[in-house]
């Protein structure tokens, strides 16, 4: 009687054989693995509305977690003319090509917002997010769009065999089942860090993450998709009005030794004078460590206190335009 491991023998001429073995095992492993739940950032980029169903908001906040968590659509309330309505739309984990396509699906849904809070991370604009976008969140023809600009060819074709792969699909959840979760790994490093230290302060240099460690850069991938996204508003005459957010003390003292706030302040003259675009909120605003839950995102008083003085100067100061209605004049 034959082995069953003579099939895979070069000497075996019936090479069809550990081919469909081969595939019949991706199949069993596939089918295996869609039974694991599914990744939270990819479930919420499939599930959440963003504005392809009923109608858009007039103002819409963009952006990464960030904004997300930063910018309260709540408290805008009292900044928008009579009857406008805002939403905050802002994505986790994404960089500036996400809100192009956000805002190409709905002016082809013909629910385009009129203005548009846009408050990306810096640091966004030097990180990759290609095979998130085209594996989480591009459909099929928009991921051919991706394609088709010859950026990062690679990244694409691995978002796309994510995106039929319910194993790559849920790589993380494997990742984290082997070897436990990294996340609270590094929360915990964190905390005995501050028990060990004899100073009071909440977020120490020796913690801070390596994007903080970096001067300003750019993706090609990313700033194509940027000048698209602010090209698509400006063609449809929606205003965008930039924000920078909030930064803790010890990301604004890295930032000065490497000159980034130069660089980036450059980055967005240049950006205001190309595409039209209202540097709400250029300069950073330093708040203290007890404003931020992490090195990057405010907690719910930090909220509180920054998207009531974005808030306030779209109410005094003056600009935010919604169909024609201001809250005040512009200058």
């Amino acid at each position: 009687m034959r082995s069953l491991l003579s099939i895979f023998s070069f000497k075996n001429r019936n090479t069809a054989v550990p081919i469909l073995l081969a595939v019949a095992l991706v199949a069993v492993l596939e089918t295996g693995f869609s039974f694991l739940p599914q990744n939270k950032l990819v479930k919420s980029l499939r599930s959440k509305d963003y504005g392809q169903d009923g109608a858009a908001a007039d103002v819409e906040i963009m952006g990464d977690s960030v904004a997300a968590g930063g910018l309260l659509a709540g408290g805008f309330a009292g900044a928008l003319p009579s009857g406008a309505t805002i939403s905050n739309l802002a994505m986790s984990a994404t960089g500036p090509e996400f809100p192009y396509f956000l805002l190409k699906r709905q002016i082809a849904a013909g629910k385009a917002p009129k203005a548009i809070v846009y408050a990306p991370s810096p640091h966004t604009f030097a990180s990759l997010r290609v095979g998130l976008l085209v594996s989480g969140y591009c459909t099929w023809p928009e991921a051919g769009e991706v394609a088709l600009a010859g950026i990062h060819t690679c990244d694409v074709v691995y978002g796309a065999m994510c995106k039929v792969s319910r194993t790559l699909r849920y790589r993380e959840e494997l990742a984290v089942f082997v070897k436990g979760d990294p996340a609270k790994a590094a929360e915990k490093s964190l905390e005995e860090l501050r028990k060990r230290s004899p100073q009071k302060q909440q977020f120490p240099p020796e913690m801070l993450p390596q994007m903080y460690k970096k001067g300003f850069a750019w993706d090609p991938f990313n700033l194509y998709f940027c000048k698209k996204f602010l090209s698509l508003a400006r063609e449809h005459h929606i205003h965008i009005y930039w924000v920078t957010m909030p930064e803790l003390p010890v990301v604004a003292e890295s930032r000065k030794r490497l000159d980034f706030d130069k660089e980036y302040y450059a980055f967005l003259d240049k950006v205001a004078k190309d595409y039209g675009v209202t540097l709400f909120q250029k300069e950073f605003v330093v708040y203290a460590d007890e404003e931020f839950r992490d090195y990057s995102h405010l907690n719910e008083h930090g909220a509180e206190r920054y998207t009531a003085f974005i808030a306030g100067k779209f109410a005094t100061v003056g600009g935010l335009t919604v169909s024609g209605r201001s809250s005040v004049a512009h200058n």
